[in-house]
Formats: structure tokens, sequence, C-alpha cells
């Protein structure tokens, strides 16, 4: 009598989906990365924020492919960009700190020059889950800078407040 083993073929199935992906050239990678990160984006009409896993896959074949995203228009870096705040907002409420930390460091690379003036609200957000993630995970120096970056581009003492109180804590935790 002979019986199927499940665990044994999903290992077999793995091993063989690692060694065909591990036959495409890193260059390549990138580019399958990004056509079907670029593949989800234009097929979500809307782009519903609160489908977590079509939004974390998306962001995260988008991110693979980030070195051929550098190179698009502002308006289109922008909009993935807030796909990333999205999904850093979404990870952390999950308290995926790493997670989060990842797609913020992304969304911040890819804001275009001059971001602090013409996307404001998307740099302090962006920013300022950084800070947090930065903190949840101990990476104090990030969390520094991050904050600092807040604290420099905005001219309210009224919008700085949230940041200070971070700033403070992690200035006592360095």
């Amino acid at each position: 009598e002979q019986t199927f083993d499940m665990t044994s073929a999903k290992f077999r199935h793995d091993k063989i989906r690692e060694a065909a992906y591990g036959r495409i050239g890193a260059n390549e990678r990138v580019r399958y990365h990004h056509d079907i990160g670029m593949a989800l984006y234009s097929n979500i009409p809307g782009f519903d924020a609160d489908a977590n896993v079509m939004l974390f896959t998306t962001v995260g074949q988008l991110n693979r492919g980030i070195s051929l995203i550098l190179e698009y228009p502002s308006e289109m870096r922008i909009s993935i960009a807030e796909m990333n705040c999205k999904a850093g907002m979404k990870a952390i409420e999950c308290s995926l700190f790493g997670a989060a930390y990842k797609y913020l460091k992304a969304g911040i690379m890819l804001l275009p020059d001059g971001s602090w003036n013409y996307h404001q609200t998307l740099c302090v957000e962006l920013y300022s889950l950084l800070s947090r993630a930065a903190y949840a995970l101990g990476i104090l120096d990030d969390a520094f800078q991050a904050s600092k970056m807040i604290i420099e581009n905005i001219k309210m003492i009224e919008d700085k407040l949230d940041i200070y109180t971070l700033y403070i804590k992690i200035l006592f935790a360095q």
C-alpha cells in the first residue's frame, strides 16, 4: 500500500521552484518582479488598501523592482510611495515592524527631489512611521534621522509635537 506524503511533495515543489528561480539572472529577476508588481498595480481599480494581502504582495513585487521604478516620472513614483506608506502603516498595525521598516524605507527612496515642498503630508507620514518602526526594532540611528528630518522640514510647532515626543524617547534610548 502506497501513501502520499503532502509534506514531501511540498518540499520537492519548493526545491524545484527555488532551483528554477536561481537560474534567472539578478537583472532579469528585478525586471520580472517589476513587471509582476506593475501588472498587479494596474489591475486593481481604485486600489483597495484594505485588502492587506494584495497590498503587501503588490508593494513587495514593486519594491523588488525599485531600481526600475526610480526611473519613472515623479507622479508614478509618488503613487508607489503612497502604496508603500499604506503598507507600512498596515504592517505597524499588525506589529510587523520589520516589514513596515522595509516598506517605509522604499517609500522614502521613491520620493522625488522637492517632495517636502509638494508632498509634505506624505513625507511627514513616511518619516514618522519609519521613525516609529525603526524605534520598535531598536534601529535608533534611523529612528533619530527620520525624526530629525521631520523637525527640520516642518515649520509649525504644533505639527512637530508628536514627533518631538518620539524624538525625546529616542534620545533617552541612545
